[in-house]
């Protein structure tokens, strides 16, 4: 692991067997370089994920009238790469993409149109969801429906069979996510501003202009059938990405003082880390809001 602003290896190893609980100072100096914006890296990833994504849209013209197969294939390495641009999508939400919001702000739209995801009504619910996490007394936006034990147990049969039934894997990793993805987030919280609002309207304007000019190119089913492998492979690795980020915490029992999660998530970083962008590790350090992608 890389601190790639400095060119220094980062002992992650050193701090997953040390078994002091790592002080938020000791945290903040840690990824200190990661919280200055580095234009060549950010323009390297936009490039790298971009350009990708839209070859394999360009080569899915040419592939699908030949083989549905070899399309499908291509739809779910392009599934990926949209992983890696909803990641662009949630560093340049965080303001931490670019040096210059205006450029965070274009480059947001454009991956938020590509990942189905209004840039401001998103931008600001995630804001709520770091201001919230963790507050029973404000859970519902930004997460997921969570009870506590009393209040699972003094709930209906129905609720009870319903909160089951969200964390069921086919439901929260394949379902859910192109329920989220293609229904709700095209409707405005009502706790929304006006101009997360027009950000609704405005993204689902430029997704009906999407639809519409694909639909020309390839046909309006062929199209509808590539969009929906690339979302649904997008969505699961995206959900259970975020579930290994936040999640793994649970299997020791423990819940370290500075909210950092144990050694389990700097193990996936590893393992994923190209096609989910680092995600696992910039959560792991997002309790720091100023943080920028991890390059």
């Amino acid at each position: 692991m890389y601190c790639y602003p400095c060119g220094d290896k980062i002992n992650g190893e050193k701090y997953m067997k040390n078994k002091h609980k790592n002080s938020v100072s000791e945290w903040k100096k840690l990824v200190e370089d990661f919280q200055k914006p580095n234009r060549n890296a950010a323009t390297l990833q936009v490039v790298n994920t971009l350009l990708p994504l839209a070859g394999i849209w360009v080569a899915l013209y040419f592939v699908y009238p030949v083989s549905w197969i070899l399309a499908g294939v291509l739809a779910i390495l392009g599934g990926l790469f949209l992983v890696r641009a909803f990641i662009i999508f949630h560093d340049c939400g965080h303001g931490s993409f670019f040096k210059n919001k205006k450029a965070n702000d274009i480059l947001g739209f454009i991956t938020g149109m590509l990942t189905f995801t209004p840039y401001h009504h998103w931008k600001w619910e995630h804001a709520v969801h770091h201001a919230t996490t963790g507050d029973l007394d404000r859970r519902g936006i930004g997460d997921v429906w969570t009870l506590t034990v009393k209040e699972y147990l003094a709930s209906s049969r129905t609720t009870r069979l319903n909160y089951r039934l969200v964390r069921n894997p086919f439901i929260l990793f394949v379902f859910a996510p192109l329920f989220l993805f293609f229904v709700l987030e095209r409707f405005p919280s009502k706790k929304s501003k006006p101009r997360e609002r027009r950000s609704v309207m405005v993204m689902n304007l430029a997704l009906l202009t999407w639809g519409i000019g694909m639909s020309a190119i390839f046909g309006f089913l062929p199209w509808l059938f590539l969009q929906l492998i690339m979302m649904s492979v997008a969505g699961c690795s995206g959900v259970w990405l975020f579930m290994c980020s936040t999640s793994l915490r649970m299997l020791t029992g423990k819940k370290p003082k500075t909210g950092i999660s144990p050694p389990q998530r700097w193990k996936v970083v590893v393992i994923t880390n190209y096609p989910k962008f680092s995600s696992g590790f910039l959560e792991t350090l997002d309790f720091i809001t100023s943080i920028t992608s991890i390059r």
